[in-house]
């Protein structure tokens, strides 16, 4: 493990390159991205600047700033799929000659749709290159991908339930504003679309 170059108000000589919270969370010293991405001119600007642009939020840690290295490479490979448009780094030259034909942060909403997806190409990428993905790796991904399942799940049957609320507040309101003095029939909507 290598220590970084102290170059900044967050970076102290003594610091690591990552600290590891479990098997599943990893956060890298923004540091670490610099020092890779130097060759290419990326200062501790850019890279602040990219991180906002792939939505990856910086985690400032005493005097550290880290960044989980699982977000970044999941956002990197969105950009990088086949089939998207030109992503443009800020400060990149295209940027300062003015070209405007890519983009410039990443699309939330596709991310979203595409997360499952963009897991797959992440791990098939692995073995592509001839990298072993653990078992551990394996089954971690699998755990994510099931708790995000289950939160999605539970997202659907939230907004069944406020469509049944509504529905059920709409049918009260009305048997409020009718003269009849007898209890409102709901045998005529029945809810039908409750199973998840």
């Amino acid at each position: 493990m290598t220590t970084p170059t102290p170059n900044s108000e967050f970076q102290s000589p003594d610091s690591q390159v990552y600290l590891s919270f479990g098997g599943g969370l990893r956060l890298f010293s923004e540091d670490y991205f610099i020092e890779e991405l130097s060759s290419l001119g990326v200062t501790r600007k850019g890279f602040r600047s990219l991180c906002r642009a792939l939505q990856v939020p910086l985690i400032y840690v005493g005097t550290s700033a880290l960044v989980d290295l699982v977000s970044f490479q999941l956002a990197m490979k969105a950009i990088s799929r086949v089939g998207q448009k030109d992503f443009y780094v800020p400060g990149c030259r295209p940027l300062k000659n003015n070209h405007k034909r890519g983009v410039r942060e990443l699309n939330q909403a596709y991310y979203t749709r595409e997360w499952k997806n963009i897991l797959a190409e992440l791990l098939a990428s692995r073995q592509v290159h001839g990298l072993a993905t653990s078992k551990e790796i394996s089954a971690l991904t699998k755990n994510a991908a099931k708790r995000l399942t289950e939160m999605a799940i539970h997202l659907q049957v939230s907004s069944l339930q406020a469509a049944h609320e509504r529905q059920s507040l709409k049918v009260l309101e009305q048997s409020l504003d009718s003269p009849k003095e007898t209890a409102p029939d709901f045998s005529d909507n029945p809810p039908t679309d409750l199973a998840p």
